[in-house]
């Protein structure tokens, strides 16, 4: 949340559930801009709260059966990382 106030986006009581955060994570992967700083929502409380009912809510209808969070993360992460900012100057040689 500190990070989405200081790139100076409202934030929402509701983000903080697992669903939510799952769906922004989704839009945000969907709609990064490699020109500008992009806030991807990750979960971390939540997963130590309600482990594998975070994961469901997280993942929803999107990953494999059953739902796996750092699977799920780690690809959609993964990709976009190859995808978008292969050309750019961030990877060690």
């Amino acid at each position: 949340m500190i990070t989405q106030l200081a790139c100076g986006e409202t934030i929402s009581i509701k983000a903080a559930s697992a669903k939510l955060l799952g769906v922004q994570f989704r839009n945000r992967i969907e709609n990064f801009q490699d020109d500008r700083v992009n806030v991807i929502p990750l979960l971390h409380v939540s997963i130590a709260l309600k482990f594998l009912g975070s994961h469901r809510d997280f993942v929803g209808t999107y990953g494999n059966t059953p739902p796996n969070y750092f699977d799920y993360v780690g690809a959609k992460l993964a990709d976009l990382l190859l995808t978008k900012l292969s050309d750019k100057p961030i990877w060690i040689e």
